[in-house]
This record gives C-alpha cells, sequence and structure tokens, in this order.
C-alpha cells in the first residue's frame, strides 16, 4: 500500500512540474515578470529540466518545453498505469 501512495505523490509531483514549465513558457513572452523573485524562482525551478533540450532550436523556435512536458508526461503516465 505505501509504494502505491509513493508512486501516486510521485505522479502529482510530475505534473505539477509540467505545469511549472508552462507556466515559465507564458512568463517567457512578458519578460518584465522576471523582475519579481517568484517568477524568477518559478524559471530557476523549470531551467533544472529544460537546460539538458535547449538545443532544439528549429526555425528560431525552442521546442525544449514541449519535450520536456512530452516525456514528463510519458513518465507520469507510465507510473499511473501501475
Amino acid at each position: 500500500m505505501s509504494f502505491e501512495v509513493i508512486l501516486i505523490g510521485f505522479y502529482w509531483i510530475l505534473r505539477i512540474y509540467s505545469g511549472i514549465i508552462l507556466i515559465d513558457v507564458i512568463l517567457s513572452w512578458i519578460p518584465s515578470l522576471y523582475q519579481y523573485k517568484i517568477f524568477r524562482g518559478i524559471n530557476k525551478m523549470a531551467s533544472y529540466v529544460l537546460e539538458p533540450f535547449r538545443g532544439c532550436v528549429i526555425a528560431r523556435l525552442d521546442f525544449s518545453p514541449v519535450i520536456a512536458i512530452v516525456l514528463l508526461d510519458a513518465i507520469s503516465t507510465f507510473i499511473y498505469g501501475f
């Protein structure tokens, strides 16, 4: 029973992290908001996952958030399947 609770907790952590990445993408359209500490914190949290995928640029569009969210979603779906 406790292993299942841990997996469900990990599932929700991944879902929340995907939301943080999505919020960071939206905030990137309004760079003046990065003067506030909370938005810099969101950017820093999202950067941990986005950094390995930063080279995925096609036609001047950065696809690293899309790749990261799809990967986090695949992992959370795999975990939820247990």
